[in-house]
């Protein structure tokens, strides 16, 4: 058999499988509680939260960025914060300094710790 026949075979299986499980289908007879009820609102609203909430990050923050450049810019008669950054050769010497201070010396950090033992 070659793989379109295979796949057909098995839609076709698909088909007949769900059109006799509606046809031979009767009442449910169950009791969805209001538990059930308040768990699929819940649900729902929190789909709505998470969708809003995603919009927002994704549309406000770079709004909200692009009116604080233009403030700045406006209230200080300077350019925008992007480019005010200091120069790489700022930022490095920074970076070395503080990499001097953090450096750490496996013989300068020993300490002496009392372990009694029964």
């Amino acid at each position: 058999m070659t793989k379109k026949t295979i796949n057909n075979v098995m839609a076709t299986t698909a088909v007949m499988s769900a059109a006799f499980t509606i046809a031979t289908m009767g009442p449910a007879m169950a009791y969805l509680g209001p538990g059930a009820g308040l768990t699929a609102i819940g649900t729902v609203l929190g789909v709505i939260a998470t969708v809003f909430l995603a919009i927002a990050g994704f549309v406000w923050y770079p709004v909200k960025r692009m009116l604080r450049k233009r403030k700045a810019a406006a209230t200080a008669g300077a350019a925008p914060a992007d480019e005010a950054a200091p120069s790489d050769a700022a930022v490095l010497a920074a970076s070395e300094t503080a990499s001097e201070t953090a450096t750490l010396d496996p013989a300068e950090n020993t300490a002496e710790v009392d372990v009694k033992r029964d």
